[in-house]
């Protein structure tokens, strides 16, 4: 079991606080790297932008769904690069006691068991629609 699903309450607030910078601070570095390519940056730039955006394929105010979504796609980019770049490139940028590449899979099977197949075919096709995008 991974820090972010231990404990219970506020322990769990706590691990997800604290969880939410390293994100961040994981996508700033991969941006601001200059051996990821810039393909990978601008699809990560583009899901990052999506997730800000009030418009969304399941909306924000539905609970949990509407937030799942938007992780989904962040997941789906993350792994893109690392199957590009190598498990190393996002474990060098990132500063949690997680495992990143964990945490990125178990995204993935959390939205398969909860997001209609339809978003998540949207939001592979998205995807993969830039993965022969060049570098």
């Amino acid at each position: 079991m991974n820090e972010l699903q231990e404990g219970q309450g506020p322990d769990r607030l706590r691990n997800l606080a604290m969880f939410a910078p390293r994100f961040l601070k994981l996508i700033g570095r991969l941006l601001a790297d200059g051996e990821v390519p810039l393909s990978d940056k601008v699809v990560l730039g583009a899901a990052v932008l999506y997730m800000a955006s009030p418009i969304d394929v399941v909306p924000d105010s539905i609970p949990v769904v509407g937030h799942l979504d938007d992780v989904y796609l962040l997941a789906l980019c993350l792994l893109r690069l690392m199957h590009r770049s190598g498990e190393e490139k996002i474990r060098q940028h990132w500063e949690g006691p997680e495992d990143i590449v964990q945490i990125l899979d178990s995204v993935t099977d959390v939205a398969t068991r909860y997001l209609p197949d339809a978003v998540r075919g949207r939001i592979r096709d998205w995807v993969e629609a830039r993965s022969g995008a060049s570098t």
